[in-house]
């Protein structure tokens, strides 16, 4: 296994534990298996964060509608206006991938020494993602009870 494959492992492993044990959202694996084309389709929501220093590449996280939906819920606290809610879709895709990427780097190889992460960036309705020539992908999904969530290295 290759150090990207391992990054794309440890990202997937704390997205299941973050959905499952901090969002209280049902996933159906305890485990990361990575994709075996290794390939990514744009998502309702996607954020992306790039990754420097020993390790050079940009992290992709997919998120459904519905994906987002069940984790403002789970962010907001008591009741919040329409406006305070389109707000957080737009924000919490960003939270989440920063998030995972912060608790996730100390199972990178090395522990994620040398690592830096850039802010997150976020799209909506993407229809597609460029990919630089002789770049190469890696993937894996998080499926959960309703549907599922993408992580990808491009590198």
């Amino acid at each position: 296994m290759n150090m990207h494959e391992k990054i794309v492992l440890a990202l997937g492993d704390r997205t299941i534990s973050f959905l499952s044990e901090d969002m209280q959202i049902e996933v159906n694996s305890n485990r990361a298996i990575l994709d075996k084309n290794n390939v990514f389709e744009p998502r309702d929501h996607t954020a992306i964060i790039g990754l420097g220093g020993s390790v050079k590449g940009l992290v992709i996280f997919g998120f459904s509608n519905f994906l987002v939906d069940q984790l403002v819920n789970s962010f907001a606290y008591g009741e919040i206006t329409p406006d305070e809610r389109e707000e957080l879709i737009c924000e919490v895709p960003a939270e989440v991938a920063n998030t995972i990427i912060g608790n996730a780097i100390v199972n990178f190889p090395d522990d994620g020494k040398g690592v830096t992460i850039t802010p997150p960036l976020t799209m909506e309705d993407s229809k597609a993602m460029l990919k630089f020539k002789n770049s190469k992908v890696v993937s894996c999904t998080i499926f959960t009870k309703e549907t599922n969530m993408l992580c990808a290295l491009l590198y």
